[in-house]
């Protein structure tokens, strides 16, 4: 339980809805763990509905989230970057990118690191090839998880409640290739749990490969995706399976760096 939050009834010059967000805010980001309407509408005294209209606006700008087991309340992707002023973000890329340019340069394609964002992830560093022929700019895209091969990885560190909450929910085809049926993407994930990456073969996009290797915390939780892509035509199943290893290297490179 956090500490109780009074609005302040005296007050004046506030903007009386900015302020009830901000309480709102600051309440969910004392607690430790999510927090539930009941809990917030008890602690700051607001009405059942003014609560929930000011967390359902700050949920849809991403500054708070709302955890698929328990319904309770966290803050989001938009808060944490706030509150980090530069963003935690941009240090992991700064100790990041020595290994990520160095996958770039004996692949030849497109690198990069990716983080989990509400329901799906998004690229926070690119590094693209020389050729004419290259992916589209992923960074700051937010990605689906079922079909592409960082958000597979993501999946995989769910527990076994939170990953069957999702599989509850529709996946989009993307592609002819999408795999959008539940069990079949359960196997895939016990088997991506055993080997420890992820691929994507013209599941998000007809026409790119893809392969992600996890970044761990000191607490082995996964933190961020290494991904290597590129055209079909150019990285092919079998080209990109022998890049596996490599990807795992530079992987478990940045997570022995960012841990020292």
């Amino acid at each position: 339980m956090v500490n109780k939050i009074e609005i302040d009834q005296k007050a004046d010059g506030l903007v009386q809805t900015l302020d009830k967000a901000l309480i709102l805010l600051k309440y969910i980001a004392k607690a430790n763990d999510p927090v539930s309407l009941t809990d917030i509408i008890n602690e700051t005294h607001l009405n059942r509905t003014t609560a929930w209209r000011l967390l359902y606006t700050l949920e849809y700008h991403g500054f708070i989230e709302r955890e698929q087991l328990t319904k309770g309340y966290r803050l989001g992707f938009w808060a944490t970057k706030l509150s980090l002023g530069t963003s935690r973000n941009d240090w992991l890329v700064r100790q990041a990118r020595p290994s990520l340019e160095r996958l770039a340069q004996v692949s030849q394609e497109t690198v990069m690191l990716s983080v989990a964002y509400n329901y799906g992830v998004v690229a926070i560093d690119q590094i693209d090839p020389p050729h004419h022929v290259r992916l589209v700019d992923y960074v700051n895209m937010v990605l689906p998880l079922h079909c592409t091969s960082n958000g597979k990885l993501l999946l995989a560190s769910l527990s076994e409640i939170e990953l069957n909450n999702f599989l509850k929910h529709p996946m989009e085809k993307r592609t002819a290739w999408t795999n959008s049926d539940p069990e079949i993407l359960k196997l895939e994930i016990e088997k991506i749990k055993h080997r420890g990456f992820a691929t994507s073969y013209l599941e998000f996009d007809e026409s790119e490969n893809g392969l992600s290797a996890p970044v761990h915390d000191v607490h082995g939780n996964t933190i961020a995706f290494v991904s290597l892509s590129g055209p079909s035509f150019r990285l092919p199943k079998d080209l990109i399976d022998s890049f596996a290893p490599l990807v795992i290297e530079i992987a478990n490179e940045i997570t022995n760096k960012i841990n020292d």
